[in-house]
């Protein structure tokens, strides 16, 4: 955990300060019309389209919330690190890419991901080839770090609903030594290895890996629009103080925008017949599975339904 940590740091502190270099070298290039429509003259099927694949990038920042149970202190300390890794995932994704675009060109984006490595070269650009090698190990390391914290994150979760009388009890267990759910991780990672290979052999490692990602997010989204449309119902049914502004008007503008950002995917990638096509279907798919699955689930087992997530963070240990 100190590791990640530090590397972490380390890495957002990298993008940053190279970011403000390049912004500042680019001088009379820099320019608020990347923050408009202007560079996609108005197409706002555009935009939405690509926040399809920007979306994920804010993944990592409630993995907080499946260590909740493992950790003894205040819900407010949980929601204070909420707002903490939003607001540093923020700036190292925001800084960054603008100075990504300005570095490159506004004018020249179309023909940015056409380069090898184009976050590489442009840090080799205007911070010489240190920061190009500097970019590649943190680049490593990040990902590295970031398939641990994710199973870690993951696998909480598998872990949750087996003790819960969803899954298994059997992913319930706990490694003697190394006091985490070894059964579920182990299952994640198989499982992960196994659904990779499957599309890399019928259609390529890239395009295979672009039509996994593109189920995850799908798959992702849908999970926060019915997560954001439960909300309400679950403070109602639970009694609980009831917040327009955040129990209702907050989960209903997300549920909006996500169908936009679906619509939109959906059209483009329909339209032009690109891999993304069997990703929305896929991710259809999975909503109408989830939703069948938990109707049928709760009418069959409502004494299981009812426990769900009943231990608390102060519970837990």
């Amino acid at each position: 955990m100190n590791y990640s940590m530090i590397s972490a740091s380390i890495e957002i502190g990298f993008l940053i300060l190279m970011g403000i270099i390049i912004a500042i070298k680019v001088g009379s290039g820099n320019t608020i019309s990347v923050f408009t429509l202007k560079p996609l003259n108005g197409n706002f099927s555009l935009l939405f389209f690509a926040m399809i694949f920007s979306i994920p990038l804010f993944a990592g920042s409630g993995t907080v919330i499946t260590l909740a149970e493992e950790t003894k202190g205040s819900i407010k300390t949980i929601r204070r690190s909420i707002w903490i890794s939003m607001l540093v995932l923020l700036a190292a994704l925001l800084v960054p890419a603008y100075s990504l675009t300005v570095g490159y060109g506004v004018s020249n984006m179309a023909g940015f991901t056409q380069l090898p490595d184009p976050g590489v070269i442009i840090f080799e650009r205007y911070g010489g080839i240190v920061a190009g090698i500097i970019l590649i190990i943190l680049t490593v390391n990040s990902y590295l770090s970031s398939n641990v914290s994710l199973m870690s994150s993951v696998s909480r979760v598998v872990y949750s609903l087996g003790r819960d009388g969803i899954l298994p009890k059997s992913i319930t267990k706990i490694h003697p030594i190394h006091h985490s759910p070894y059964i579920s991780v182990m299952l994640l990672e198989i499982g992960g290895i196994v659904i990779a290979i499957i599309p890399s052999i019928f259609y390529g490692p890239f395009t295979g890996a672009l039509i996994l990602f593109s189920i995850n997010i799908f798959a992702l989204l849908f999970t926060h629009m019915l997560v954001n449309a439960s909300l309400p119902v679950y403070i109602k049914r639970n009694g609980l103080h009831f917040n327009a502004i955040t129990h209702l008007v907050l989960p209903i503008l997300s549920i909006i925008i996500g169908l936009i950002v679906v619509y939109y995917s959906a059209r483009t990638s329909i339209s032009e017949g690109n891999p993304i096509t069997a990703a929305v279907f896929i991710g259809l798919a999975y909503v109408a599975f989830a939703v069948i699955f938990g109707y049928s689930f709760a009418k069959y087992h409502p004494d299981k339904v009812k426990n769900i997530g009943s231990i608390s963070i102060e519970e837990a240990l």
